[in-house]
């Protein structure tokens, strides 16, 4: 997949709007493209953003170097610490690095500001799962896939329909089950993420039912 593909959340504005995050944010690959990618640190807050996700996306495609993506949007936080999408970019990049409990506690701090948008939610409770899978805690992991699947089941018929251009997996999810993951969870894992692609809320609901009940028993 190419930056473009990817780039499925980006905003004119870093602020939060009055009527949440899904009232202003859509994709706009064009215009990360034509923004310098070291130029974090521009006057621009909009220009910032772009400019943020251009450095990430670089950074998960062509250097595979999801470090350096963490820092990237760490220091954009720094400055910004309320920038919702930036604090979204972050679960991709912590996950990216293999640090599943700080994607968790990433996800958990979004949950408020993501209920209802649905390409939101799905990113936010989807990380979530993944990361329980990716630690091997599987009860956890059940109760996660329960609550993204009674979300899904309130969704419209495509959640992408209302501007998020494409689906929550990333390459920084995909780069990363095979370098910071144990291969005995990969199975789970795999078959969550590519569950997260299916735009019919449907379908999506029986293959999260499916993934629940194939994980092991115990804790």
């Amino acid at each position: 997949m190419g930056a473009a593909t990817l780039l499925w959340f980006c905003a004119p504005t870093w602020i939060l709007p009055p009527g949440g995050l899904g009232t202003t944010y859509g994709s706009e690959p064009e215009a990360v493209g034509a923004v310098d990618a070291d130029s974090v640190s521009g006057e621009d807050a909009a220009e910032g953003l772009l400019a943020l996700r251009r450095g990430m996306l670089r950074d998960f495609e062509e250097t595979l170097d999801p470090e350096s993506a963490l820092a990237r949007v760490d220091h954009w936080l720094a400055r910004h610490p309320g920038d919702p999408l930036a604090r979204l970019w972050r679960v991709e990049a912590l996950f990216a690095t293999g640090d599943a409990l700080g994607t968790i506690a990433q996800c958990r701090s979004l949950e408020k500001e993501a209920a209802g948008v649905p390409g939101i939610e799905l990113k936010v409770l989807g990380y979530e799962a993944a990361s329980w899978l990716a630690l091997g805690r599987y009860g956890e992991a059940r109760e996660a896939l329960r609550r993204l699947r009674a979300r899904v089941l309130t969704w419209p018929d495509n959640p992408w329909t209302a501007g998020w251009g494409s689906p929550v997996v990333t390459a920084a999810a995909e780069a990363s089950v095979d370098v910071a993951y144990p291969p005995s969870r990969r199975v789970h894992l795999d078959a969550l993420l590519g569950l997260l692609g299916e735009p019919d809320p449907e379908t999506l609901a029986a293959g999260l039912l499916v993934l629940e009940r194939s994980l092991p028993p115990g804790p």
